[in-house]
């Protein structure tokens, strides 16, 4: 689980960091999890990762060099 002190200094900072909720042991069969509504990602997710590794990035429309048009 994450470091409880490291989230809420980020959140500090940010003022959007939360905990990571879907973590999943290395032992857990199920794999990925919450798929519920995401099959086709998770469907992804399960091809490409390697080893379980994922890296996911998210920007919202403030992040520097993303131009959002409405």
């Amino acid at each position: 689980m994450p470091d409880t002190a490291a989230v809420e200094a980020a959140a500090a900072v940010d003022g959007g960091a939360r905990p990571l909720s879907w973590i999943v042991g290395r032992e857990d069969a199920a794999w990925p999890a919450h798929c519920d509504g995401r099959q086709e990602l998770c469907d992804v997710v399960r091809r490409i990762a390697v080893n379980r590794a994922v890296m996911v990035a998210v920007a919202n429309s403030h992040a520097p060099g993303l131009q959002v048009t409405s």
